[in-house]
């Protein structure tokens, strides 16, 4: 699969992690705005770890756990009321998921400001 396109409440479910092992993903298109905000979608640290990649006591150590990558994927669109946990995962989730982004749409996202993409760009 080369392109992926969800709307509403499949792109509201989406989960991060089953990029992993997606190996040939171009295009990533997560569409999921409402008038009235209703769905919010927090993107946390966990989203961006392999799954079961945790410490042997079951605690999250970001160092020891492997990052989700999405290699080939260039173009993302997400358009919807996303909001990220910390202003430090925007650049994690969009520089280290996705090295080789080149388009990317962000419509209506929450918390993310002019300065969070300009510090982001400079990394």
């Amino acid at each position: 699969m080369t392109v992926l396109r969800l709307n509403t409440e499949f792109a509201h479910m989406f989960e991060f992690r089953k990029l992993h092992g997606c190996l040939a993903l171009a295009k990533l298109s997560l569409h999921m705005r409402t008038e009235h905000r209703k769905h919010i979608r927090l993107i946390t640290r966990a989203d961006l770890l392999v799954p079961g990649s945790t410490t042997a006591d079951g605690s999250i150590q970001e160092q020891e756990q492997e990052r989700i990558v999405a290699l080939k994927l260039w173009k993302l669109h997400k358009d919807g009321h996303w909001s990220f946990e910390d202003p430090s995962i925007l650049s994690h989730f969009v520089g280290g998921m996705f090295p080789q982004l080149s388009q990317l749409t962000a419509r209506a996202w929450d918390g993310v400001t002019f300065g969070s993409y300009v510090t982001f760009s400079r990394q």
